[in-house]
């Protein structure tokens, strides 16, 4: 790792939190998911938002992220984040009690999406590898659009919601 590039990733975590913190009021007020407006901040500043913009208005350079490594890390710290929030949430007993909705509602989730959308995927004229890649692949919810919902809701402790957590957890295993 380069030397200056930890200062460049602290400088940029902090421009992509307060982005984030003028959005998710926004998002709010609108009544949209707040981890769609970090979505979308993101995007605003990334390479292909902002920073694709730098070399013809170079006053942009301090607000926008240019370098993918920066973006991949600062994803990857997200992903830290969203571990801590489900730590948060989840005690090991807790986890011990919902193991057969883990399981068993978790895979039966995953089944049935995967082998609806594959099927359509291969009527549209896919070839049955292509199908299955979609099926899979789009089988797996957002485990951070979900989670942040879930508690914005305040649903967290209602049936719907241990069962939303549940799948959630055995899709996020299965990435």
């Amino acid at each position: 790792m380069k030397e200056s590039l930890l200062p460049d990733i602290f400088l940029q975590a902090g421009l992509f939190f307060a982005l984030g913190s003028l959005i998710v009021p926004v998002m709010r007020y609108f009544k949209i998911p707040t981890a769609l407006g970090y979505l979308l901040a993101g995007i605003a500043v990334g390479p292909y938002g902002l920073g694709a913009l730098v070399d013809i208005f170079p006053f942009l350079n301090p607000f926008s992220l240019q370098e993918a490594e920066h973006v991949k890390i600062l994803a990857e710290l997200s992903i830290i984040f969203l571990l801590f929030v489900i730590g948060l949430e989840l005690t090991p007993s807790r986890l011990w009690q919902m193991r057969n909705f883990v399981f068993g509602l978790g895979s039966a989730q995953v089944v049935v999406s995967a082998t609806i959308i594959s099927t359509i995927a291969y009527l549209w004229g896919n070839s049955i590898q292509v199908a299955i890649l979609l099926g899979l692949s789009l089988a797996l919810s957002s485990t951070a659009m979900v989670m942040q919902w879930l508690q914005e809701k305040s649903l967290f402790t209602t049936p719907a919601g241990k069962s939303s957590v549940s799948i959630l957890l055995l899709q996020y295993d299965l990435r």
